[in-house]
């Protein structure tokens, strides 16, 4: 049964650091969140898979199914949490850029009218 609590207890704290900020703090690069989310769905898969195997090691203890459902569904909550944050952010990116394209065009815009106007 210590050996069951510590290994869902690594699992655990394993998850923890799939987080993208943590990722980032831990690996002291600038921040980029498509390297950043393709890291941390690469690990929660890993995780996926030693949670799957914990019924063949750990078979003999009642808990670990419901434990094994337990760090499934974290694990697919912060996998979900991943993809949305990357495509929110992906988002205001593209809103970002838009609203700089759109008021370089208006500013150029301004411009020509102002040197269209003649002087009589």
């Amino acid at each position: 049964m210590a050996a069951f609590l510590e290994a869902t207890e690594v699992l655990w704290q394993r998850m923890a650091c799939t987080d993208t900020a943590k990722l980032n703090r831990l690996l002291r690069r600038a921040f980029d969140l498509s390297s950043l989310h393709t890291m941390s769905q690469s690990l929660l898969d890993n995780i996926l898979d030693d949670i799957s195997i914990m019924s063949s090691t750990f078979g003999g203890i009642p808990m670990v199914p419901v434990m094994q459902r337990i760090l499934f569904d974290n694990v697919f909550l912060r996998k979900t949490i991943n993809d949305y944050t990357l495509t929110y952010v992906t988002k205001l990116d593209q809103v970002s850029h838009q609203q700089a394209r759109d008021a370089v065009r208006q500013r150029e815009q301004e411009q020509e009218q102002n040197s269209s106007c003649t002087i009589f």
